[in-house]
């Protein structure tokens, strides 16, 4: 069973298994809050679409160093793969494998784990995040985030456009799989478990 999640090929393949802080009695983390509001600009190039806040299993990231080519990268330099709900559970996340490059993520599991806990609701319940910091303080926060930390995070999802007309626009489901189907999260405030 393979399950490919958001923007742009495939690369990186990293094994959950050895997440440190995979605590097998934590308690499941809740579903990400979404508010949708009207879209509102928020400064040049970012327009609001919905207020977020996730409390997430970080499965693996993904860093997009500034480069002129790719012009998410000077706003979104980084890309996390989470998990809640039973998709974060220990079981879960050792049955699963995924890939992380090129603004797309992309998990998979051997058939004979479809039917552990959490593997087969993996889609429903995992995602790949264009993290935009707020501010230096959040940039800083992110940098120090590492597979299997338990992270708070609060922003919203944006729209971003660029002089060149190239545009990316957050999903607002967690239902969705393909292009488009990524969060883009601005996010005000990180703490970490």
């Amino acid at each position: 069973m393979s399950i490919l999640r958001c923007l742009f090929p495939l690369g990186l393949l990293v094994g959950l298994s050895s997440c440190g802080g995979m605590d097998e009695e934590r308690p499941p983390l809740p579903e990400p809050v979404q508010v949708d509001v009207e879209p509102v600009r928020m400064s040049p190039g970012m327009t609001k679409l919905a207020d977020f806040s996730a409390h997430v299993l970080v499965l693996s990231r993904r860093e997009y160093p500034s480069d002129p080519v790719d012009v998410l990268s000077g706003t979104s330099p980084l890309d996390l793969a989470v998990a809640w709900g039973p998709a974060a559970s220990a079981e879960a996340v050792e049955a699963v494998e995924l890939t992380q490059s090129d603004r797309r993520y992309h998990w998979r599991a051997r058939q004979s784990d479809m039917a552990v806990p959490g593997v087969g609701d993996f889609t429903r319940h995992s995602g790949n995040w264009h993290m935009v910091p707020a501010d230096a303080e959040v940039s800083a926060a992110l940098a120090s985030v590492k597979p299997g930390d338990v992270v708070s995070m609060e922003g919203e999802l944006v729209l971003l456009t660029f002089p060149d007309g190239t545009y990316y626009a957050s999903s607002l489901s967690r239902n969705d799989t393909g292009d488009g189907a990524c969060e883009i999260f601005r996010v005000r405030s990180i703490s970490v478990s």
